[in-house]
């Protein structure tokens, strides 16, 4: 999950040392939050300030992160009074909406972009990412940068927002932002999930009816036999009360007493079995209603949680359309900072599949550097990877995301001049085993 991010003032015993540097921030020790300057974290204060002459952390005392949206628990400590505040600006911009969101472009040195983009995060409008502009705007013009603003509202909205923030210094419009578009993978989780509880609900409903036809084949046999031993009992006692209508005519005949007890032992065990039939048909009622309320339960949540994937399912493709275009667009640009130094350090690497990109998803480079160096050095690290031929693993590469602190995996399998490498952070076993099925096809 995406961890939230400030673009933050640098003090030094009053001082400015630097101006706008963008950070993920940190939970310190004592609950607040941190940033990391010069590889140490110092807590971040109310308006968005470090003292690098203060009190500091290891990266490692402090290696959870918020997750974004969350809202940051400054430490406390005086709000810090820049002599520069924000001027306005006074130079061309221009507002482009599209299906993929807004786009800020405007002209400019860097040192003006940076003063921008910082001023609208201020305002309350949160800037998703900006850079160097490559491509003309949709009035024709090529502007030096652009920004992506995360914002619900209309254009007209935001572009009055913009002028707002752009006219007079600290005007901070008053703008909820709804953003969770980062919840995509979360989404997509709870789906799978919802998808298996189907099937297995669906599973269990047909056993259930199966079992709840043999229960009614089973009653119906028992049933008729039953009524073949009532009608069979019946006919003994018609026979027995002829027997001793005779017995009573003719007298105490010793043979005819025999046949008496004989006949009477024959109706006790009759009336035994029947006895015996009916105890197991009750039995076999009573199965059959609890199996049927069963099937009717799980039916009736077969249904609710068809409903719920249909409506996750649809709220995915959504924010998937988004995702996708937004890789597209940046496909398109030249590789820049980790992706770049990736590049140019490591020719003989080859990166294949989705690396590059999750590359970038990486918070902390450090082990996944040295692992890089020592394929590259040709040592031979990590693992055969189980069922992929001619593949090796090196798992637990650290990633410093929270919460998948161990996740990352790197794939690579040598041969010749050029080595294949795959980099990799895991999300859960099904989505690992695809990954697995797709480098075996290479």
């Amino acid at each position: 999950m995406a961890s939230e991010q400030v673009v933050a003032l640098v003090v030094d015993s009053g001082a400015v040392v630097a101006q706008a540097i963008r950070r993920p921030v940190r939970l310190t020790p004592d609950g607040y939050a941190g940033i990391v300057f010069e590889g140490a974290v110092f807590p971040l204060f109310d308006g968005d300030w470090i003292d690098v002459s203060g009190a500091s952390w290891e990266p490692e005392d402090a290696r959870r992160f918020l997750i974004a949206g969350a809202k940051v628990p400054h430490a406390p400590g005086p709000k810090f009074a820049t002599s520069e505040p924000f001027a306005g600006y006074e130079g061309d911009w221009h507002l482009e909406s599209t299906s993929l969101g807004h786009y800020l472009q405007f002209n400019g040195p860097e040192r003006i972009a940076v003063e921008v983009t910082a001023a609208l995060a201020r305002g309350g409008l949160p800037v998703q990412r900006w850079d160097v502009s490559y491509r003309p705007a949709e009035n024709g013009r090529h502007y030096d940068w652009f920004a992506r603003l995360r914002f619900p509202g209309t254009r007209v909205d935001l572009v009055e927002a913009v002028r707002a923030i752009f006219a007079a210094p600290d005007v901070q419009p008053e703008i909820e932002v709804a953003g969770d578009a980062s919840r995509i993978a979360d989404l997509q989780q709870r789906v799978e999930s919802l998808a298996e509880h189907v099937v297995e609900l669906q599973a269990r409903l047909e056993v259930a009816d199966a079992h709840a036809v043999g229960l009614r084949s089973r009653l119906d046999i028992e049933t008729e036999r039953g009524s073949r031993l009532d009608s069979m009992l019946e006919r003994a006692l018609e026979h027995q009360r002829v027997i001793a209508d005779r017995l009573a005519s003719v007298g105490g005949v010793e043979s005819d007493v025999s046949r008496s007890k004989l006949l009477a032992a024959e109706r006790l065990e009759r009336e035994e079995m029947l006895e015996f039939v009916l105890a197991e048909n009750a039995e076999l009622e009573r199965r059959l209603e609890e199996t049927e309320t069963r099937a009717r339960v799980d039916a009736e949540q077969v249904v609710a949680l068809t409903s719920d994937l249909i409506e996750l399912a649809e709220r995915v493709e959504e924010l998937s359309d988004d995702d996708r275009a937004r890789s597209r667009q940046t496909a398109a640009a030249p590789p820049r900072g980790v992706v770049a130094w990736v590049l140019s350090s490591f020719p003989r690497l080859e990166f294949v599949l989705d690396s590059l990109d999750e590359l970038v998803a990486f918070e902390a480079t450090q082990g996944l550097n040295r692992v890089l160096v020592e394929i590259d050095s040709g040592d031979s690290v990590g693992r055969d990877l189980e069922g992929v031929f001619g593949w090796r693993e090196v798992s637990k590469v650290a990633t410093g995301i929270a919460g998948r602190e161990d996740m990352g995996r790197v794939y690579y399998r040598p041969g010749g001049g050029r080595v294949l490498v795959c980099v990799h952070i895991k999300r859960n076993d099904k989505e690992q085993t695809r990954q697995l099925r797709r480098l075996a096809a290479l």
